[in-house]
């Protein structure tokens, strides 16, 4: 018995995490609809650990 068309392949699914990876994102879950939609749900933003992102104010001496 055939299981149909599928309507997400894993490529599919590690683009989408590889570009909200890139973006700074977290990627918390990813969900799919019976409908054939792909959720992606985020997290908190990565903190950054470039020192040339803290501000100002933030060095203390």
């Amino acid at each position: 018995m055939s299981r149909g068309p599928q309507r997400f392949r894993l490529t599919d699914i590690v683009k989408v995490v590889k570009a909200t990876k890139a973006a700074g994102l977290v990627v918390e879950r990813i969900e799919f609809t019976l409908d054939g939609k792909m959720v992606v749900v985020s997290g908190q933003a990565e903190p950054s650990t470039d020192p040339a992102d803290v501000e100002g104010w933030d060095r203390v001496k």
